[in-house]
Parts: C-alpha cells; structure tokens; sequence
C-alpha cells in the first residue's frame, strides 16, 4: 500500500472514530433501607470521552412509570459515527424499552420482575457490546481498562404488593469475551455503590483518618433523613477526591417507596420526572 493511501485512510477512519466515543466514568451509590420500605440511588453527572472535554450534564438515574428506577455506570452510550458499521445504543432507553415490555407481566413478585427485567437488558448490552467490540476492538478495550474488566452496570429496583427488590448486572470484557455478570458482592440490601468506588469505600470502611473524622461527624447527627443525606455526601466525596477526574457535576438522587411512588430529592433540569 502507497504511504500516501495509507495517510488518507487513517484520517478518514479518525474522522468518524473521534464522533462516535463511548462516554463512561461515573459514581452511583445505592441502598434498599434495612426496614426495606425504600430505595434510594444518587449519582454525579459528569461524561468522560476520549478526544473531547468532559461534559457534566448527563442523567445516570431514571424513574419508569412501570414503578421502576434505573441507574448506569460506566459506559452508558455509543453513539455511532459517519459510516460507523456499529449501531449506536443507549443504557437508559435500553432499559426502558425491556421495562415497558416486560416490567409489567403478571402475577410476579417483586423479586422475579426486577430479575426478569434485569437479565433481559443485560443480554440486549451484552449483544450491543459485542457488536461494537467486532468493528472497535480499541474502544471496547479501552472501555473494559477504565472499568478495570466492567464495560456497564446497570442497577434496576421495582416495587410490588409493598416489597422493594434490587437486581444489579454488569457487561464485563473478560478474555476478549463479552459476558453478563452478577455483582460479585451480591450487594442488593444495605449502602451499595457501582462506578468508581475507591473513595466509597474508604468512607464506608473508615479506611483513613479523613473517613474516620467525617464519621465522627454523622454519628452526632439525628436528622431523620441523615441516611440519606450521607448516601449524597459519598458521592460528593467521590466528586472531591478521586483521582481520575471522571466524576463531577451536579448530584441527581431518586427514591422508590415500597407503595411504587417515585420521588426526585434532587433532579438537574437535563433528566425527565418520568422516562416514557
């Protein structure tokens, strides 16, 4: 091949690739109340993409009218470029679309409708992972060296006759194989979190003396809603120390009540109440 075709291919291919970036990074931490009459989710907003500047402005939690919430970390979209062969999708829509076919069958109970919606958006990820690993191996693999093996997570509650179940699943690149994957910790009931957990972690574990003060200083509170206002506080923390810079932005948090009421504590004008 002459060096000067070779040239004008990899700009044509560039042109396309730089347009069709995979945006990931993220920090959702989550928790079904130990009473379990609640689920509540809270995530940044921040986008990181290879060749382009971080955006701030992205939803990571949704509510369904179906008596669902959904959240997503790590890559959440692909949107596909001029010429792409890959088609592009979308975590949210994805999960919308399953929940509106499905999130509804009856008689189920809480337990099998979230697993049932669960699985079936996994197996829809995992075949837009795969398709997109045929044709951009480097994205997919870039993707899987962020999430240190995790492409996606997505962490979906629903509430039926008064009970609340969680399921989470993850799109893990493993062996240069795409598989769907239940969390390892099987972190379903307590504070949970998903996306860049190094800082949760520490918090949670008072792994340094800054975890040991900032606990210190919650113990003394007796706010009704201080569970939820230090669920918010760790993914603050998050936004404040991690070192990657892939989280930031405005925090959104959502709570499902075992009645299937849905209600936004904290919402940016970007997310809908409600997804259709």
């Amino acid at each position: 091949m002459k060096p000067t075709l070779l040239v004008a291919l990899f700009v044509t291919s560039f042109s396309f690739l730089a347009r069709a970036q995979v945006n990931t990074g993220s920090i959702v931490v989550f928790e079904l109340t130990n009473q379990r009459d609640r689920f509540i989710a809270a995530a940044d907003s921040r986008a990181v993409f290879k060749s382009k500047l971080a955006e701030d402005n992205h939803c990571k939690i949704a509510g369904f009218r179906e008596q669902f919430v959904f959240a997503i970390t790590g890559a959440a979209s692909y949107p596909s470029g001029v010429r792409d062969r890959a088609p592009s999708w979308d975590g949210i829509k994805e999960a919308g679309k399953v929940i509106r076919l499905h999130g509804l069958n009856k008689p189920q109970s809480a337990e099998t409708r979230v697993n049932t919606v669960a699985d079936m958006w996994g197996r829809k990820l995992k075949n837009d992972w795969q398709d997109l690993y045929r044709w951009h191996r480097d994205i997919v693999e870039e993707s899987a060296k962020r999430g240190k093996g995790t492409l996606t997570t997505g962490i979906f509650a629903t509430a039926v006759n008064g009970e609340i179940a969680v399921a989470v699943r993850s799109i893990d690149l493993t062996k240069e194989k795409v598989v769907v994957a239940a969390p390892k910790d099987k972190c379903e009931i307590g504070l949970c979190a998903s996306g860049l957990t190094d800082i949760f972690k520490e918090y949670v574990d008072k792994a340094s003396q800054r975890a040991k003060d900032e606990a210190e200083l919650w113990s003394l509170s007796q706010r009704p809603d201080t569970e939820m206002r230090w669920l918010i506080r760790l993914v603050d923390l998050t936004i404040e120390y991690d070192l990657t810079h892939q989280v930031g932005g405005k925090i959104d948090v959502i709570e499902l009540w075992k009645d299937g009421s849905i209600h936004w504590i904290q919402r940016k004008p970007e997310c809908p109440e409600k997804q259709n």
